[in-house]
């Protein structure tokens, strides 16, 4: 083996290993932060996006102790996982699952404040807690029975891919990448895009009614964007839509290196491939893995320095803990 390779695959472990350990700390310590605000008796009668936020915390949580660990073992040379079916089926399974649902309820979040906002009374009814709870239960099914694609296209021992483990043929290839096009690249982010504007559209629409008699005003005020009750609830509703849209746009920063690497991975898929060139696409993979779970990872962080209402919770929960 050449000293290039030797070198590259030192790379490669160093850089795994410290980048998923670094996030296994970060994301435990927000990720626990986040379940116990989030917890909270009165944090759940805010907004009916407070379930969602909640589930997909778990969820991420769930894939830093799985898919974010594999990579960690790995970078220690821990390499069982990606040499034996079971392992290897099991571990995109659990990445594929974790990610979709988050950023699926993510979606649903936004899909809600579209709906709360609305002037339509009928519509807003449908933001609530009884509708969210169906919701979550539904997303988690359906990419549960979805994800199930990776126990016939992944399999261990692969050659010419960016990793031991991974599809195990072209036709494979192709429905993976139908599926992370689906449910990952242009599922979620196209319903946050479409709802996202769609909320805006209706704060917009909100702001601009100058009722002209002050019965007219207390009615137009109970419509406009779906808020109801005083103005400190109505900052507290903005507050979530700060840190919905702040998570939103991590989130896209941090799906366009995976989806331009898969991209690219599926192209070239014949291609006959030197030992240098795959450790380094190996190496590149494993960093856009990294990148994709990072919006997950820092949720906390995100929460925290967008919306001074989850500060002060926060604030509220180490003073009754006495932290």
């Amino acid at each position: 083996m050449s000293s290039n390779i030797l070198s590259l695959l030192e790379i490669r472990n160093t850089l795994t290993a410290t980048i998923g350990i670094s996030f296994m700390v970060i994301g435990t310590l927000g990720g626990l932060l986040n379940i116990l605000l989030f917890t909270r008796r009165h944090m759940w009668s805010l907004s009916p996006c407070i379930p969602y936020m909640f589930v997909a915390s778990v969820a991420n949580m769930f894939n830093l102790y799985t898919c974010v660990v594999i990579r960690v073992l790995y970078g220690f040379k821990f390499t069982f996982m990606f040499y034996f079916s079971a392992p290897c089926k099991l571990q995109y399974y659990s990445a594929y699952t974790s990610v979709c649902i988050s950023s699926w309820l993510m979606a649903a979040c936004c899909a809600d404040r579209f709906i709360a906002s609305s002037r339509d009374a009928d519509i807003r009814c449908y933001s609530s807690m009884r509708i969210a709870y169906r919701v979550i239960f539904s997303i988690i099914i359906i990419i549960i029975m979805t994800a199930s694609q990776v126990f016939f296209c992944f399999d261990a021992n692969q050659v010419n891919t960016p990793g031991p483990c991974y599809t195990t043929s072209p036709t494979c290839a192709i429905i993976d990448q139908i599926y992370f096009f689906m449910f990952q690249l242009i599922g979620p982010p196209m319903c946050m895009i479409v709802f996202g504007i769609g909320t805006y559209i209706h704060i917009r629409q909100g702001r601009k009614v100058r009722p002209t008699d002050a019965h007219t005003k207390t009615i137009e005020a109970s419509r406009v964007a779906g808020i109801i009750g005083n103005e400190q609830t109505r900052g507290k509703n903005r507050a979530v839509l700060r840190m919905l849209f702040a998570q939103i746009l991590v989130y896209f920063l941090c799906t366009i290196p995976l989806t331009a690497f898969r991209l690219y991975a599926v192209m070239p898929i014949t291609i006959l491939k030197s030992n240098e060139r795959a450790i380094l696409e190996n190496i590149i993979f494993n960093v856009t893995i990294f990148v994709q779970f990072g919006d997950k990872t820092f949720a906390f962080f995100i929460y925290t320095l967008t919306s001074a209402y989850f500060r002060q919770e926060l604030v509220k929960l180490f003073k009754r803990r006495n932290i």
